[in-house]
C-alpha cells in the first residue's frame, strides 16, 4: 500500500496559482490581428486619443499640485488599499497569429511573472517577445506589479515578436494549448443582393410614392406641410 503524503504549508505556499487560462481562436474570416506583425503606423494614436492623453495627463497634474503632500507610509497605504479593492488582473494576450488567450493574475504579482507564464505557452519559448500595451507602451519584465502598471482588474495586450525572421503567420502556442482554443462561431452567409432592391426597383418604387402624394388635394396637402 502507497502512503499518501499530505502537503506541507511550504508546498502549498509554493504551489501552482490557478491561472484560468482560456484560449481563443482566430475568427472564420480572417479579421482580428492575425498575418504579418503590424506596421508602426498602426500604433500611431490618433488626434482624439493624443487629447485624451493630454487632458489625463492634465488631470493628474493638477491632481498633484492640489493635493497636500503625503508621506511614504500613507501613499503605500492608500496603494495597499486600492490593490485590495482591485485583487485580480486579468489579461488577455492578442498574439500575431489570431489567436488570443486570457488569464489571471494576483495584481500583486510582479510583472515578471506574466512573461513567465506567456512563454510557458509558447511554441518557441527561447524566441523574443514583447507585450504592448495600446497604442504602444512596452511592458519590462521586471519586478512591478501588475497593478502599478495599470494592468488590474483587466488589461488587453499585443504579443509581438522582437525579431521579424520566419514565419509571421506560424503557429505562436504549443500544439497543447491550440487544440484547447474556442472557436468563434462563423457568420451567417446572408444573400445581401437578393435582399436590397435593386435601382431600377427603387426608382419605380419613388415614382409611385410620387404619384399618391399628388393624388392629395391641395388643400390638404397645405394643412399637413402646417403640421
Amino acid at each position: 500500500m502507497t502512503d499518501t503524503v499530505a502537503p506541507t504549508s511550504t508546498d502549498t505556499a509554493t504551489s501552482t496559482p490557478e491561472r484560468n487560462l482560456q484560449i481563443y481562436g482566430p475568427h472564420p474570416s480572417g479579421r482580428g490581428p492575425a498575418g504579418a506583425d503590424l506596421p508602426d503606423t498602426f500604433f500611431k494614436p490618433s488626434g482624439q486619443e493624443l487629447k485624451a492623453a493630454l487632458d489625463a495627463q492634465t488631470k493628474a497634474r493638477m491632481a498633484l499640485e492640489n493635493t497636500p503632500l503625503k508621506t511614504q507610509a500613507i501613499r503605500d497605504a492608500e496603494e495597499k488599499e486600492k490593490m485590495n479593492r482591485n485583487p485580480k488582473a486579468r489579461i488577455r494576450v492578442k498574439l500575431p497569429d489570431g489567436y488570443s488567450l486570457q488569464a489571471e493574475f494576483a495584481s500583486s504579482e510582479p510583472t515578471s511573472e506574466l512573461f513567465e507564464y506567456i512563454r510557458s505557452l509558447l511554441r518557441t519559448p527561447d524566441r523574443s517577445f514583447s507585450l504592448l500595451l495600446p497604442p504602444r507602451t512596452k511592458l519590462a519584465a521586471d519586478k512591478v506589479t501588475l497593478f502599478k502598471n495599470n494592468l488590474a482588474p483587466s488589461a488587453s495586450l499585443m504579443l509581438t515578436w522582437n525579431d521579424k525572421t520566419g514565419d509571421a503567420k506560424a503557429p505562436v502556442l504549443a500544439d497543447a494549448y491550440v487544440s484547447k482554443a474556442i472557436m468563434p462561431p462563423s457568420s451567417p452567409n446572408y444573400d445581401i443582393a437578393n435582399e436590397a432592391p435593386k435601382p431600377k426597383e427603387r426608382k419605380e418604387k419613388g415614382k409611385a410614392e410620387d404619384k399618391k402624394d399628388k393624388k392629395l388635394p391641395k388643400w390638404l396637402q397645405k394643412g399637413l406641410l402646417r403640421k
